[in-house]
């Protein structure tokens, strides 16, 4: 596997390196127009927020966070129009898989743990964006559907088994920005920021674990990308 990704990574590099050496490095960046292609590589976190409506023997009441951090790694496509000489918007679509998984426990005296895993995000956004030069400064934002994977794992107390799973396919949107360069006619390298947002989720908790008949537990599920990307126009 190291091989194949380091045979790739020389494959790419002398690719860029003839569009260089075809292209004067004074050359302006004259045009953004066209489909392109790419992968993308960052760090992301799935944050979880869960509460209830009642103090309760298993939750106190109040809202906390369960957040885990991993390595994001997916592929994009997308299309962009030059409006005018500084002015460019596109779509583009992408799919990234986050690797995250924490597991926490309540404080006491609860006796459950949270887990919080990554998952599939996959959006479908429209770019808008300023040119400077070779570089384009743009915003995004669009739809979501991402896998909001928390649930109560028990590792705690292991004879209990797990009751509040919230493990779903969600939609939602996303927002963001990010910077990408035109490096030669062909390739782009780009870095960009993402928040996506899923809302939040209910589930009935009537007699688990203490908690009194027409009580609710709430979860409200996001995604934070920061992420490298590098991509083919054609």
């Amino acid at each position: 596997m190291f091989r194949l990704f380091l045979l790739s990574g020389v494959a790419i590099g002398a690719l860029m390196a003839r569009d260089v050496a075809a292209q004067p490095l004074g050359a302006p960046a004259t045009d953004w127009s066209g489909f392109y292609a790419g992968a993308t590589l960052g760090a992301g976190v799935n944050t979880h927020r869960w509460s209830d409506n009642t103090v309760s023997p298993a939750f106190d009441g109040t809202t906390r966070s369960f957040s885990s951090t991993g390595v994001v790694f997916g592929g994009f496509i997308g299309h962009n129009w030059q409006v005018s000489p500084t002015f460019v918007v596109g779509v583009e679509s992408d799919l990234t898989y986050n690797t995250g998984s924490t597991f926490t426990r309540w404080p006491a005296p609860s006796a459950i743990g949270i887990e919080s895993r990554g998952g599939l995000l996959w959006t479908l956004r429209a770019r808008a964006g300023v040119t400077v030069d070779r570089l384009l400064l743009y915003v995004t934002g669009g739809l979501a559907v991402g896998n909001t994977n928390t649930r109560d794992a028990h590792s705690v107390t292991p004879a209990l088994a797990p009751n509040w799973n919230f493990n779903r396919t969600r939609v939602g949107f996303v927002i963001g920005a990010g910077a990408e360069y035109l490096v030669t006619r062909n390739w782009t390298l780009r870095i960009e920021a993402l928040y996506a947002d899923f809302g939040t989720q209910s589930l009935g908790a009537a007699g688990l674990n203490g908690i009194a008949a027409g009580k609710v537990l709430r979860v409200k599920s996001s995604q934070t990308q920061v992420r490298a990307g590098l991509a083919y126009r054609f």
